[in-house]
């Protein structure tokens, strides 16, 4: 089976396992493929879509996974990442870019006031 061709709403539940674990603490956070279900590749830049994000930190697994269909669905975004924000649980739609330049215009443009560096593992101020 191809996993490219898996209906969104199996992929959302794959996706809120790895939620699961950063709402335990077992994880810091994550960014994934919402094409294969890969993890991201450790260098690039993570921009958020803009649109979409949630708090997961209060939400029960079945409005996780609607919350996630409508990220893979509406925003096209190639990955999800979620991270712990204090007492948040951040979940956005997100696109990688290789490019450091380009990632900070994308953010600005999409009034992100972060991106993510994937090699360094740390948030870059717009």
């Amino acid at each position: 089976m191809n996993i490219n061709n898996l209906p969104s709403i199996t992929k959302a539940v794959k996706i809120a396992e790895q939620i699961k674990l950063v709402k335990s603490g077992e994880l810091d956070g994550f960014s994934i493929s919402t094409r294969n279900l890969e993890p991201a590749p450790n260098k690039g830049y993570m921009v958020g879509m803009g649109d979409g994000e949630f708090n997961a930190a209060a939400m029960d697994n079945e409005a996780i996974i609607q919350a996630l269909v409508n990220i893979i669905d509406k925003s096209k975004a190639g990955y999800v990442g979620a991270w712990r924000n204090g007492d948040d649980i951040v979940v956005e739609g997100a696109t990688k870019f290789s490019r450091k330049f380009t990632a900070v215009i994308v953010g600005r443009q999409r009034s992100q006031i972060a991106i993510y560096d994937l090699a360094n593992e740390c948030d870059i101020n717009l």
